[in-house]
């Protein structure tokens, strides 16, 4: 029979951060986590710098508020109309020091495919304070160089993006990474173009574990057919359009189902800006566009994509073959 209640005694946690207003899709990605991992040996929280009222059912399965004060400093931090919940991630290892060694970080914007969290949370980072995966830009553009990078006088680095993080939390204290990530902006203040993203890839200079792309799939809409032949565990809806919020139906229909088909069966009330019902076809022209998009990029996506042997292997020195 399966477990889904709480795990025993773990020193591994999933943190989601959100606000009331995000709240529902992040109860969706935990309730998909829930589902996907029973008997899991790693808590899961949703932080929230307020306190936020979750429903029985995630507290029956060990779901947990975790209230995080603001810090003075992080809220200094510019958020160019985002919510303050942004800059929470940073907060977390120190939060969570002394409970959990370690942290997966992610974004409520995630929709899961398939589980392995629990691996995911235990695999080797070296000598790395964090393991990420690299931004869509620096996987498609060969010598992508990040803005953050150039407003610091350096050359073209390997680049994460920060939608998911696998924090080694002693490893990250003894490194001070915010501490010296707040003193580059102070220093630098253009480097923060991306919010923490920007703040982290600033700070670490390349230094992280690479991840393959399969745990944080951005190319959601660019290359609609390649996961027919590499599936991703994670996908993540970067960008302004997310599946609750898709008026002229850019993501494919399944994912408004899911986040419907959740909302109603437990009883959440959240806004879904969707299409009309009914049978949408993707125009021939754009169809086409997608086609020729994967074919034009097929020689630099097989490169990339064809580094990691498997899902689980982990490049301790990002960007390399």
């Amino acid at each position: 029979m399966f477990d889904f209640s709480a795990p025993g005694e773990t020193d591994c946690a999933l943190v989601l951060c959100c606000d009331a207003a995000y709240l529902p899709y992040s109860l969706h990605l935990a309730h998909q986590v829930v589902l996907a991992h029973p008997g899991r040996d790693f808590d899961i929280h949703i932080a929230s710098a307020q306190p936020l009222a979750l429903p029985g059912w995630a507290e029956r399965a060990g779901i947990g508020n975790l209230v995080v004060t603001e810090d003075a400093a992080l809220s200094a931090l510019p958020t160019h109309r985002l919510p303050s919940a942004t800059y929470l991630r940073l907060a977390l290892p120190d939060v969570l020091a002394g409970r959990y060694r370690r942290l997966l970080y992610l974004d409520s914007d995630f929709f899961l495919e398939n589980g392995g969290l629990d691996r995911l949370l235990r695999l080797d980072l070296g000598p790395h304070v964090l393991a990420a995966v690299q931004d869509v830009d620096p996987l498609l553009q060969p010598g992508f160089h990040a803005s953050e990078f150039r407003a610091q006088g350096l050359g073209a680095l390997p680049y994460f993006n920060a939608g998911l993080l696998l924090i080694d939390i002693p490893g990250w204290r003894h490194e001070a990474v915010l501490a010296r990530g707040l003193d580059l902006v102070a220093r630098v203040p253009a480097v923060m173009r991306l919010h923490d993203q920007s703040l982290l890839n600033g700070v670490l200079r390349g230094q992280f574990a690479e991840l393959s792309p399969v745990w944080n799939w951005m190319c959601n809409q660019r290359f609609p057919l390649l996961t027919r032949s590499y599936p991703p565990r994670l996908r993540h809806f970067i960008g302004g359009t997310k599946p609750w919020s898709d008026p002229t139906g850019r993501h494919d229909a399944r994912f408004v189902a899911a986040y419907a088909a959740f909302f109603q069966r437990t009883g959440i009330e959240a806004p879904l800006t969707v299409p009309p019902a009914g049978l949408r076809l993707m125009p021939v022209d754009m169809m086409a566009r997608h086609m020729l998009d994967q074919h034009r990029m097929r020689k630099r996506l097989m490169a990339q994509l064809g580094r990691f042997r498997d899902e689980w292997e982990v490049k301790l020195v990002a960007g390399a073959a």
